[in-house]
């Protein structure tokens, strides 16, 4: 398993994925981890606040859980699809997820590189991931907006606080 923290990269827009070759992953520090295999991985929880030599924009949810606000974007798979997706506001994200906050123009201009590689994924469609998705009560009608309670949101059971 293979750790890599993300920067920010003015020329190309990119954001540029680094491998951590420490070893050590620090406290407090989002992380894509990236396995040859899907081979189950073990890692002991970091125990200082040791922090990455860099402006690291994976955001984390260390030790709580947190609730996604606007221009909010996980890691997710949708319709047997794994991408980085712009996350419904107001959903809960597990403690010790990370995920990013992208102005609608660094989404607009976004892709990832993994040292240097550019992936497959080369930008994220900004005009779909804001198109509306039906959201449904547990009776089934469609309703205009989720207020407190549970919902299905994209095909998904949802919990709004």
């Amino acid at each position: 398993v293979t750790a890599y923290y993300a920067e920010s990269d003015p020329v190309s827009n990119a954001l540029v994925l680094t491998e951590i070759t420490t070893g050590t992953i620090p406290a407090n520090e989002g992380v894509f981890l990236l396995a040859a295999t899907a081979t189950p991985g073990y890692f002991v929880p970091a125990t200082t606040t040791t922090t990455l030599a860099t402006d690291n924009k994976l955001l984390n949810s260390a030790g709580t859980p947190y609730t996604i606000v606007a221009n909010d974007y996980v890691l997710a798979n949708a319709n047997n699809v794994t991408a980085i997706y712009n996350a419904t506001i107001g959903t809960t994200l597990a403690m010790n997820k990370a995920y990013l906050n992208l102005s609608p123009a660094e989404a607009a201009r976004f892709s990832l590189s993994f040292d240097g590689t550019t992936t497959a994924i080369e930008a994220i469609d900004a005009e779909r991931n804001n198109e509306n998705v039906d959201i449904y009560d547990l009776s089934g009608r469609r309703v205009r907006q989720a207020a407190k309670g549970i919902y299905v949101i994209g095909n998904k059971k949802v919990i709004v606080k």
